[in-house]
């Protein structure tokens, strides 16, 4: 079975997509957002494609598009890291810095210098 992981973050705008770009680069892997919602301007796929340098063929499609941008956050009262750890039963892997603007560069040096590869790939 193919591993698989499962990007999450507390509110939006935190960098889920810079952090997606960034793992998938560092893997190698492909990238799938199954519903996106909202998509004025640069879909959350083609953002996490052109920052992390990911080929078409490495980009699955989304099973559903909204055209309302919604975010789930808002219905949920789970605050912080060590919760989604918690109630997901997962284990922390780090946390990617603040990079502004987010370029390819300047991701994939932060995520060099943040995350070890190995930790990801290890049950």
């Amino acid at each position: 079975m193919t591993p698989r992981i499962v990007i999450t973050g507390t509110d939006t705008r935190v960098g889920k997509k810079v952090f997606s770009a960034g793992l998938a680069e560092l893997l190698g892997a492909s990238y799938w957002k199954p519903i996106q919602a909202g998509f004025e301007g640069e879909t959350d796929a083609e953002a996490v494609g052109r920052l992390g340098r990911l080929s078409p063929d490495r980009i699955v499609p989304e099973l559903y598009r909204l055209r309302t941008p919604a975010s789930p956050h808002h219905s949920a009262e789970i605050d912080g890291e060590s919760a989604i750890c918690e109630i997901g039963r997962v284990r922390w892997l780090g946390r990617l810095p603040w990079i502004g603007p987010p370029t390819a560069e300047t991701l994939q040096a932060a995520f060099r210098q943040s995350f070890v590869r190995d930790d990801f790939l290890s049950p």
